[in-house]
């Protein structure tokens, strides 16, 4: 070992035992690398991540008011609900992958990101039909991970210290106790004796979403954790989740995760391709 290699080992061997690290989670929903032949997104605004490499010419994007042809020098990074068009003048090469990243990612702003995509690109050449479903799945987790590290600090919003007004501090504790109930923008305003149209706009003031919207989440992650954790039918999730009856409860579940219910639990990590426009 050479004096150099070992003066730089010294540098960064600094860190002692620790616990103390950031936890998440991250897993992908769907990807594909292929030629693209017609390419047309007319403002879309779903509600998970993508990443898009365009190694070959031929698509154009409108995305913050602003019109570019992606670069093959870089990946682009949609974070949820960030609207953006897309479209093809001629065929093309992309590669592709829709996913969900959980706390702290749920904190990034709503805007495109652009990183270089030379460390990344090696990492997506090495996926193949070839590779196992295994293998093509940690090499996707390595390309979302390599991603999402890149994420500059100033793109996440602050994390709010209190909820500042006490009535929706007692609905969210109120919601988070009873995800499965069937709750209702105009029965939680009730609850805490407010107009609709007044607890509507608190409730957005403080927790950065609309309350409709807060309670499609919690439902979603609750109906996941079951899914996932319990051996509850299809039914009995629905209800428990707070949906009426299998059938809205799995139109609802497919909209926000892509996957039915029961492929979700099946094949969450596996070779499943819900049927989108990447």
């Amino acid at each position: 070992m050479s004096k150099y290699t070992e003066r730089n080992l010294k540098k960064h061997a600094v860190f002692r035992w620790n616990q103390d690290m950031q936890k998440f989670i991250v897993y992908p929903l769907s990807w594909g690398f292929f030629h693209v032949k017609e390419w047309s997104l007319l403002n879309v605004n779903r509600s998970f991540w993508i990443i898009y490499w365009n190694p070959v010419p031929g698509a154009k994007v409108t995305c913050d008011g602003m019109d570019f042809e992606p670069d093959p020098g870089k990946v682009y990074l949609f974070p949820p609900h960030t609207r953006f068009t897309g479209k093809a003048y001629k065929p093309f090469i992309q590669f592709a992958v829709h996913f969900h990243a959980e706390a702290p990612f749920d904190r990034v702003v709503n805007k495109m990101l652009e990183f270089p995509s030379e460390n990344i690109a090696k990492l997506i050449m090495q996926l193949s039909d070839d590779n196992t479903k295994l293998q093509n799945t940690i090499l996707l987790q390595q390309i979302i991970l390599n991603v999402l590290c890149q994420i500059p600090m100033e793109a996440f919003q602050p994390q709010k210290k209190a909820v500042l007004d006490p009535r929706i501090r007692e609905i969210l504790q109120f919601i988070e106790k009873n995800p499965g109930g069937r709750h209702t923008v105009k029965s939680l305003s009730e609850r805490v004796k407010m107009s609709v149209n007044n607890f509507h706009r608190k409730f957005l003031e403080c927790a950065d979403t609309s309350p409709k919207q807060y309670l499609l989440k919690i439902r979603m992650e609750y109906a996941k954790k079951l899914l996932l954790e319990t051996n509850m039918t299809i039914d009995e999730i629905a209800l428990a989740s707070g949906f009426m009856d299998r059938y809205h409860f799995s139109k609802a579940f497919k909209s926000y995760f892509l996957y039915p219910p029961v492929m979700f639990r099946k094949d969450i990590m596996g070779g499943y391709k819900p049927e989108i426009v990447p």
